[in-house]
């Protein structure tokens, strides 16, 4: 590795004719600097999605230690699957964060396919006030030939080729968590033919069709307010 103060950047050269440039805390001090003195209002990073997972990057342009931050409000009081997300091979949850389910384990208990190592796990991570309680989480799928599904009231989390460590052959397992609030309610839901509904899901929410009709129709104790339809004609 080469560092060039004049040109703020540094770099390595490879196979005599190849190249490759990277910035460091120095190269980006180097550049704000330069950004100040010239009375610059602001600077930007391309790209802040290219950072590595520890957020080098960003601790080096702002100082701070930088970690996953999620609106607490953003959850609604309730766990919301929209916000978790699963990290690369190698990786675990950042800190503070919960770890649901190991992904890409083989049928030798090692960790992403092909790795020979067990180390090599990913992971599925929720914030800690927006995630479901994993013991109440399960698999769905049985090898070789998986096409997992979750069960009405669940809500999909994750999909795969592994999951409790027997391989699919065909199809991908199903990772499922009991849903909540809202996400339980429409789940006991379903669709029939017909504008009414049958006895044990006599509440119709609504309706369509022109010569054949189809009720969304949920259970009694279920109770929906200001429900309506979206969408342009």
């Amino acid at each position: 590795m080469v560092y060039d103060s004049d040109a703020a950047v540094n770099y390595l050269v490879y196979d005599q004719k190849n190249w490759v440039s990277y910035d460091d805390h120095t190269t980006f001090q180097q550049n704000i600097d330069f950004a100040n003195s010239r009375g610059l209002r602001g600077l930007f990073i391309w790209a802040i999605d290219q950072d590595t997972d520890d957020f080098a990057a960003l601790k080096a342009i702002t100082g701070t230690d930088i970690t996953p931050s999620i609106d607490e409000s953003d959850t609604l009081g309730g766990w919301n699957a929209n916000q978790c997300w699963i990290t690369p091979c190698g990786t675990g949850c950042q800190e503070g964060f919960i770890k649901l389910v190991r992904l890409n384990l083989d049928k030798d208990g090692r960790g992403c396919l092909n790795s020979g190592d067990n180390s090599q796990q990913r992971s599925l991570c929720c914030p800690p006030w927006g995630a479901p309680d994993p013991s109440t989480c399960k698999w769905h799928g049985t090898a070789s030939a998986c096409f997992g599904q979750c069960d009405p009231g669940e809500v999909l989390m994750s999909t795969d080729n592994f999951g409790d460590a027997s391989w699919c052959r065909s199809g991908v397992k199903a990772f499922c968590c009991p849903a909540t609030s809202g996400s339980a309610a429409v789940a006991a839901c379903d669709w029939k033919s017909g504008k009414s509904c049958p006895s044990d899901l006599p509440q119709r929410v609504t309706y369509y069709g022109v010569t054949r009709w189809k009720s969304f129709c949920c259970p009694a104790e279920s109770v929906f307010n200001n429900c309506a339809w979206h969408g342009d004609d």
